[in-house]
């Protein structure tokens, strides 16, 4: 080689073209082929505090029903990126990876079908459906009331005055709220009408939920076992069954806003079990 001319090195070279060729083509296909959709799944829970050693795999009516969703192992996305949308089957929806329904009437085939989409940034949509069991209530019906005084507190007959009702929100057919006091105690009655002679004995568990600063909040449990009570079925009155729950709001809801009160009544002679659901505003009421 003469003097004053460059050495190039075409081995060299070309492999190093190939391996920047060959980087090119993979970041190439990464930008044009989409990341596979969402894997996901999710977790039925039904809140039956009562039931601490017997969880059950079917829910009644009014009963608070919580679903958890969740990816599966291994797949490589962040739950934190994803956007939940949830279908309950009977025309209710929500939004979030943890989300509580609750159903108001039972469809001829005794179950509700849950749709989950899990939505990631690039707009990959992954789905997963389930059915929530529903299990009829005791035969009979419920009636709920509320009020500032009761009589026949610890009777199978409690009563509200007349005059000392607590103001009730409709909001819908199905729903509505009780505005509750905040400063002085307050009454709960769960009632259960026309039993059949075969049940002599009602068990009834009250539980309390605490929603938030807003009726669709997240519940969260306030008090669980809170009172647990035991009557004989009268089926000479004009009411079978009720059970009353006094409520200190100083004591049990110290904070205002949205709360869940639950009667979960039982018979020790059947499987069956009702719920009856108070929503309580402590400290304010939201419009309509």
């Amino acid at each position: 080689m003469k003097k004053g001319m460059t050495s190039i090195h075409f081995g060299r070279f070309t492999g190093s073209v190939g391996l920047l060729l060959v980087a090119c083509l993979v970041a190439l296909l990464e930008g044009c082929i989409p990341p596979p959709p969402p894997d996901v799944g999710f977790e039925v829970i039904y809140s039956d505090p009562c039931m601490a050693s017997d969880v059950s795999s079917r829910a009644c009516i009014n009963q608070l029903v919580f679903f958890h969703a969740e990816l599966a192992n291994g797949s490589g996305q962040s739950e934190e990126l994803l956007s939940w949308e949830w279908q309950f089957g009977d025309g209710g929806t929500a939004s979030g990876k943890e989300v509580w329904h609750q159903y108001r009437s039972i469809p001829e085939n005794g179950e509700w079908r849950v749709n989950l989409t899990a939505t990631d940034p690039q707009g990959n949509r992954g789905f997963h459906t389930d059915v929530v069991k529903m299990q009829e209530p005791l035969v009979g019906y419920c009636i709920e009331e509320a009020g500032t005084r009761c009589n026949d507190v610890d009777q199978s007959r409690p009563e509200i005055p007349d005059g000392c009702e607590m103001r009730f929100h409709q909001q819908d057919v199905y729903t509505g709220w009780w505005e509750a006091p905040t400063s002085v105690p307050f009454f709960l009655l769960a009632k259960l009408h026309i039993l059949p002679s075969e049940v002599k004995r009602v068990e009834c568990c009250w539980t309390i939920y605490f929603r938030g600063s807003n009726k669709e909040g997240q519940s969260d449990l306030v008090e669980n076992f809170l009172k647990r009570d035991a009557r004989l079925v009268q089926h000479d009155h004009p009411y079978c069954v009720g059970f009353a729950l006094e409520i200190d709001p100083e004591e049990i809801m110290p904070e205002h806003g949205w709360y869940e009160v639950f009667a979960r009544m039982t018979s020790p002679t059947s499987a069956e079990r009702d719920f009856i659901s108070f929503l309580l505003c402590v400290g304010g009421v939201e419009p309509l």
